[in-house]
This record gives C-alpha cells, structure tokens and sequence, in this order.
C-alpha cells in the first residue's frame, strides 16, 4: 500500500488514543481494494481517485464528528461567525502531542519501509482493534454525589461493571422516555397564599459544574449562599434553544429533542403554570436573541407570549461572536427590578436569559479570539452580578425565590471526542450544571441544602410548586429539607437529536444517528 500505510497509521494511532473510532470490517475493506495488483496504470490512476474521496469518507466515518445531515442543518449558523472567531476554533483541532506523535510515526515508517513489509504490521494492527475493543477495563468508581440517587433513578444500574451492551442501553432509553411521558408537576394555589413573593428564573448559557472546575471557580461565594444547590442536574441540552424550551416546558417529564418541536398540553408550561397560581409572566434578555432564532423558542415554542424588556438603554458588557451587543447582566436586571417595584402585581415570574458566558465573546475594542482566556472573569462577574441581584432585592424588603438554572456548559475543557467550544455530543461536562436557589428575605440557614440525586427540571418545578403550596415565607418558618423531600429524580439523559448521551451505572454511553451504541471516552 505504500503511502497509503501512512493513513492507516495515522488512524490507528487517532484510535488508540481514544480520539476516534475504528470501523475494522470497512477499514479492512478498503485496504483489500488498495492492495489488489492492477498491472494497467490507468487502472490504479482511476483507483486512487475513487480512493482520495473514500478515505475522507471513511475517516469522517470513524471519526467522533456529528453526521453530515447535522452539518448541513448548521451550516446557515456558520455564517454569522466571524472570520476570527473561525480562526479561533480552527486552532483548537490542534493538538500538539498528536502532532508530535504522528511525526515520529512518520519518521519511523520512513525508516522501516526499507527494511519492512509495513503494510503487514498495519493490517496485523486492524486486527488487533477487536481484541482491544473486547477488554474488560474496570468501571471508572461513582461519585458518591450519585451514588444515593442511582437507587430512585428512572435507568437502573446493571448487574455486572462490565460495558453494557446495545440492547440493554437501547431498552434503558426507551423505558426512560416512556416513563417520563407520565410524568407532570401541577401547580396548586393554596387556600391562604401568605406573604406574596416572585419567583425569578436566571436561565445562564455555557456554565457547568466541569466549567467552573477547570477555571477554579467551583467554590465561588456565591454557591454558599444558596439556600439550595442541585449538584447532580441535568439539563438534558448542549444548545440554547432546545435548553430553553425544555426549561419553558418544565411541568411535564423529558421529550426527545425531537419531541421539543412538536405540541404539548397547555399545562407542560411552566410560566402558564404559574400565571394560573397568580403569578404575572415577565421576560428579559442581555441579548437581542436573533441568532438561531432564540427568540422563537422561547416565545413560540416556550408559550412566553410576552414582550422583553426594551434594553437598548443599558450599557454594552460585551461583543458575541457575530459581533452583536450583549448587555451588561446587573444593568439589565437592575432595570427590571425597578420597574417591578414599581408595579403594583403582587406576584411575578421573571424568566431571564443571559449569553454572557458564550464562546466567542470579547470585550468591545479588543480582538476577537480567546474567549476561552477570558472566561474566568466573565464568570467572576457573572456570580457576582447574581450577587448583587439578592443584595438588591434583599434592600427592598421584598420576598422572592431565586432560581439560577444554566442552559448547558460551555465545554470548556473539551476531550478527546471533541474539541473545547464544541457541543455537538452533550455529555456530562456539558449537560450536568450548577442549580441554585436563593429565598430572598426568607427563612435561610446560612448554609445550602445539596441535592445529590439525579434531577432535572421536574424537580425544580416540583421545588417551585412546594413553595407555592406551603409559602416558605410563613410563620412558623418551614424547614427546608420539607420542601425537598419529595422531589422526583431523572437519570442523566441528554440528547441534540443525532447524538443522545445516557448514564448507565456508573458509565456513559453514547449514540450517534446510524451507528451502534459507544462508551463516552472523556
């Protein structure tokens, strides 16, 4: 074969590393035809232009990037990159130690092909990728953080600590959105409401608990202040839009991505809900939401029939990735708290959306390029702008429950399946974010309350209904953990539509459209 060893060596250096998959039965397939002797050279001119174009196929194939029929359903949101936010992705496919490895190899195959029949070390090599598939490699251990909620989970976990196979994992998921069809959270008005107090959603993109690990930020003030925190929550998306929708309609159990796009009862909604209980609908947004059409999926899709705040008088925080102002997040909050002080409704549910966080950002005057750099003062600010909202709201005597609900992660650390920035497969890194929620003027401990089952957004909304049922701002003062005994758990399933990622045990596992069932390699 060659040059051609070079791409098999290449591939199955990629493959060891855990960077790609390997199809054996196609790959051999492919090295019969470039082996088979062709004596006319015509024939192998024609041979290698069939080959060129079937080798890109063919490493698209057993790579970990998302089907084509996803790239071009994107590709219209390609545009409205600019040229150095582009150039800055690009950037993150290099690895440096890959590089280095593949130059060795290439030294060595230079080398050796003197001496060597290299192509029969290659072909040995692909046979040996099934032995290598069928080790038994012990399970990574649980965090005991889930460990106490497996117990209660909607996906059970297997009897052995070996990989699970297909039929267990495509039986798992079909029982687990076939449960949650059933399920549904009912917000019921209590005979004597109390003391009104607002319910406030923050809904953030691009923060995860992996998120703010990787920039040392997992123990900001913040967090403590909280009078609960999830810390095994699922927010089931690694995309703003179906994140949202799936907040908006989180009354009822998790659908498909599929199923985000189709009807659903009235009562799934969650501000509807929550008007019907007396609470007065209200939107906000540090962006104008036109990219990806947000601002359909929320309104249309995630029933807000509301108009959001006018926020063109608020000061410029930061430039997206397509150049647009985002507005400063306290600025813009600020503005709401004011006017709602001076509304007389006595009970409003604020959804609040923020961009602050996303990759691309840059400050205005600065080049694009190295969001990723900047992130950790993004979310300095960001936490403690949140900190600033309760400190404003306590001023004001006012009663109010807090909920800072991220969309998704911003992948900041990325894997070996792909790269930092991208969220094509929404895994745990992405997909399992930091929840908080804070009584303003309420009956607070003083330390949070964690919730360290599985959850998702039917145990907020559960949480949100408690407080509605038996106000927390009675007397005598609830106890907390009343208010979150009762709350459903959700096995982590995340899911974008071509990629669905699963927790099975103590593993994830992940299915792309048109491929079999694989352990997610993080």
């Amino acid at each position: 074969m060659t040059y051609w060893n070079l791409y098999f060596i290449a591939k199955l250096i990629l493959y060891f590393g855990g960077f790609i998959g390997f199809h054996v039965i196609d790959n051999l397939l492919f090295a019969a035809v470039l082996l088979f002797p062709l004596k006319r050279r015509s024939l192998r001119i024609a041979r290698l232009m069939l080959a060129l174009p079937l080798a890109v196929a063919l490493f698209y194939h057993d790579s970990w990037f998302p089907p084509p029929s996803r790239l071009l359903s994107q590709a219209s949101y390609l545009q409205g990159f600019s040229p150095a936010y582009m150039l800055e992705l690009a950037g993150r496919f290099i690895n440096v130690r890959v590089v280095q490895t593949l130059g060795v190899a290439l030294v060595l195959w230079w080398l050796a092909r003197r001496w060597l029949r290299v192509s029969s070390f290659v072909l040995l090599a692909m046979l040996a990728v099934p032995l290598w598939e069928l080790r038994l490699a012990p399970a990574a251990p649980m965090p005991a953080t889930m460990a106490a909620g497996l117990a209660g989970s909607q996906i059970a976990a297997p009897a052995s600590q070996g990989p699970a196979s297909s039929v267990e994992l495509d039986r798992s998921l079909s029982s687990f959105f076939s449960a949650e069809q059933g399920r549904s959270v009912v917000f019921t008005a209590p005979v004597d409401a109390g003391e009104p107090f607002d319910i406030i959603v923050l809904h953030v993109c691009s923060l995860s608990w992996d998120d703010l690990a990787f920039v040392g930020s997992d123990h900001h003030p913040l967090l403590n202040k909280f009078d609960v925190v999830f810390r095994n929550f699922s927010s089931g998306a690694s995309y703003s839009g179906p994140a949202a929708i799936r907040l908006l309609r989180a009354s009822c159990g998790q659908r498909t991505h599929t199923g985000l796009y189709g009807a659903i009862a009235q009562p799934c909604f969650l501000f509807h809900g929550l008007e019907q209980v007396g609470f007065q609908t209200q939107y906000a947004m540090n962006h104008d939401g036109h990219f990806g059409d947000f601002i359909s999926d929320v309104q249309q899709r995630g029933e807000m029939q509301v108009p959001p705040l006018a926020i063109n008088d608020t000061p410029v925080y930061l430039k997206a990735f397509d150049d647009t102002p985002i507005r400063d997040d306290y600025a813009v909050l600020e503005k709401w708290w004011k006017a709602r002080l001076a509304s007389p409704v006595q009970r409003v549910g604020l959804y609040y959306n923020t961009i602050s966080l996303h990759d691309g950002n840059h400050y205005p005057g600065s080049a694009p390029g190295g969001s990723v750099k900047i992130y950790k003062p993004r979310v300095e600010k960001l936490l403690g702008d949140v900190d600033r909202l309760l400190q404003l709201i306590a001023a004001s005597g006012r009663k109010a429950a807090v909920v800072m609900i991220p969309e998704h992660g911003a992948a900041l650390r990325g894997d070996k399946m792909q790269i930092s920035g991208l969220r094509e497969i929404p895994g745990p890194r992405i997909s399992l974010v930091p929840v908080g929620v804070k009584l303003v003027n309420g009956p607070g401990s003083g330390q949070p309350l964690y919730v360290d089952k599985p959850t998702s957004y039917l145990a907020m909304t559960k949480l949100l209904a408690n407080f509605i049922a038996r106000n927390p701002y009675g007397s005598p003062a609830p106890h907390l953990a009343d208010y979150v005994a009762d709350l459903p758990t959700t096995e982590f399933v995340a899911d974008n539509g071509d990629i669905v990622v699963q927790r099975f045990g103590s593993r994830y596992y992940l299915h792309s459209k048109g491929e079999d069932w694989a352990e997610y390699v993080q």
